[in-house]
């Protein structure tokens, strides 16, 4: 039986991924110099898909939760896969408010284009 996808405020309360990876293949971060919300995220690549994902994030609770959603949505795919991510899309499909899209899905959608330029 498939499990029900995790709402956004789910991703808020319990985040997926916090922490960092030994030795990962890739990462990258990005920050909000308007707030300060900052998230790394890393990846370990495992031939062409990823195969682990971590992030360290500081921030509102959108930037984690978006952080979160996306750890979730990158593992077990390519590269191709990996850059198409939409992560306003991830957001709204888990329940994200307007408020909620105003500015975490870019800063996180930054740190992923950041962590994908640098595949080995």
């Amino acid at each position: 039986m498939a499990r029900a996808p995790r709402t956004f405020r789910e991703h808020f309360l319990a985040p997926l991924g916090r922490g960092g990876l030994e030795a990962p293949s890739s990462q990258g971060e990005a920050e909000n110099q308007v707030c300060g919300d900052w998230v790394r995220l890393q990846v370990r690549w495992e031939g062409e898909r990823i195969g682990a994902v971590a992030m360290h994030v500081r921030g509102c609770s959108a930037t984690i939760a978006c952080a979160s959603l996306v750890v979730e949505a990158l593992e077990g795919l390519d590269l191709a896969g990996a850059r198409a991510l939409d992560v306003r899309a991830l957001a709204e499909s888990a329940g994200a408010g307007p408020r909620d899209l105003s500015h975490a899905p870019a800063v996180v959608s930054r740190a992923l284009l950041e962590t994908l330029a640098h595949f080995p």
